[in-house]
């Protein structure tokens, strides 16, 4: 058994580690090597020192990252073990060193999500001083014929134009002001992380404006036979008037148009705006959960 960075040719073998551990747990089974690399090109990010690769008999059997990502001081930590390699002393040193990493990127707090019936990797993070913080619901819907968007009065709706960043951005920062989960981070980075990817289309991602005012997004990216919807944000201003379920159903129909067969999201499980009941009302159904963990840096 072999500890080591990963290297770029590692990514199939890694969409293959991960494609395991989803089909285990019940998630959706879409990565592919495309959407590992994109983890690779985020901003600060260097492959030799933020990676580690378990390698066994010549098969990578786990794969840990360890990102800084906003809210400023929180390193996220993204570590998936073969469900037919699930040794717990591997898993203890995956963790130990990736937070060791953790601590020399400076973060003050460390994060991690597991699915919530992955029960031995809950049992690890937990003998390892980690505590659960919340959960995140994926919901998803299967592409037939979507209903068309119907626009509040005043309101129109574009996908993506070059110079159109700052836009997304604004709204973003708006629109989840209020979300202690979620920090957009400077405008430079956050455009960067996002257009940079190789999944990026401007067909999945949607302005909605009023009055010549930014008041709305989606933002969405292609993920294996399917489509995610990373981003969906209204001004609190415009809130209730048919402007998040507009921007939904215009999503469904973007990705359907580009022969997607299905859609997921995220939604935290304490919601208060309603996003569950707007998403549930749109067709789409709880899949699986989610669970975030935290832990002090140090």
């Amino acid at each position: 058994m072999t500890f080591r960075p990963a290297v770029r040719a590692d990514a199939e073998a890694i969409a293959d580690l991960i494609r395991a551990y989803d089909r285990a747990h019940g998630g959706e089974t879409g990565t592919d090597a495309g959407e590992v690399r994109d983890e690779w090109t985020w901003q600060g990010f260097e492959l030799e020192r933020d990676t580690l690769a378990v390698e066994d008999d010549g098969r990578v059997v786990a794969y840990a990252q360890a990102v800084r990502r906003p809210p400023e001081g929180e390193v996220q930590i993204d570590a998936w073990v073969h469900p037919e390699s699930q040794d717990r002393a591997r898993g203890d040193e995956l963790y130990r060193r990736m937070e060791e990493r953790a601590l020399e990127l400076g973060g003050d707090r460390l994060v991690t999500g597991v699915f919530g019936i992955d029960r031995w990797s809950a049992q690890l993070l937990a003998a390892r001083g980690w505590e659960h913080a919340r959960s995140l619901l994926r919901m998803a819907i299967d592409l037939e014929v979507p209903p068309r968007p119907v626009w509040p009065e005043g309101v129109e709706a574009r996908s993506f134009r070059p110079g159109d960043e700052e836009a997304f951005h604004a709204v973003a920062v708006e629109a989840f002001a209020d979300d202690p989960t979620y920090e957009a981070g400077p405008l430079e980075r956050w455009s960067a992380d996002r257009l940079d990817r190789s999944a990026f289309d401007p067909a999945f991602w949607t302005l909605a404006s009023a009055s010549g005012r930014p008041v709305g997004i989606a933002v969405g990216y292609a993920a294996g036979p399917g489509g995610y919807v990373e981003l969906l944000g209204v001004v609190p201003a415009r809130r209730r008037r048919g402007l998040g379920r507009a921007l939904l159903l215009h999503s469904f129909a973007a990705f359907r148009a580009e022969g997607r067969t299905h859609v997921s999201l995220h939604v935290d499980a304490g919601n208060t705006t309603g996003a569950r009941r707007l998403y549930h009302d749109a067709g789409m159904r709880e899949t699986h959960r989610v669970d975030r963990w935290e832990k002090p840096a140090g």
